[in-house]
């Protein structure tokens, strides 16, 4: 084997595995992951003594792309939802705020466009706001043992 063959093999494998890997990464869409969606029960976690509790609209609810599911805590299965919702802060200032999180399967069919929801804000920042999970049910809670 010569090193023309060398090289010429070389080559292919360099261009058809640069194009196989920029096939993968530029042209298929993200993939929702299980952490995107447990951002907003850590925000809540985070926001619950000392941000602002009110109320916000659903203007829009959809799923990802790859209709993320997974165990939840107390759930069988939860579903990844991607919910924008509005409201107004403390000034009378209408705010939107993108929510990322999971609702148990049972329960999607509570949340809809127009719905009214429990949530809570940064006082600081009233752009960062998360489902106020002792107020809006994401799970139903399991039965303690007896």
């Amino acid at each position: 084997m010569s090193w023309w063959d060398i090289a010429g093999v070389a080559l292919t494998v360099a261009v058809f595995g640069g194009g196989a890997v920029w096939v993968l990464t530029a042209k298929v869409p993200a993939m929702a992951s299980v952490e995107e969606y447990r951002t907003d029960e850590r925000l809540w976690e985070e926001l619950r003594t000392q941000g602002v509790r009110t109320e916000a609209v659903v203007r829009r609810l959809t799923r990802p792309q790859n209709r993320l599911g997974t165990s939840g805590r107390t759930a069988y299965t939860v579903a990844a939802v991607d919910l924008l919702l509005s409201f107004r802060d403390g000034q009378g200032v209408e705010r939107e705020a993108s929510v990322s999180t999971f609702i148990e399967a049972d329960l999607l069919t509570n949340f809809f466009v127009g719905k009214t929801v429990a949530i809570v804000y940064s006082a600081h920042d009233p752009d960062i706001a998360a489902i106020d999970r002792e107020r809006t049910l994401l799970e139903i809670p399991a039965t303690p043992p007896r």
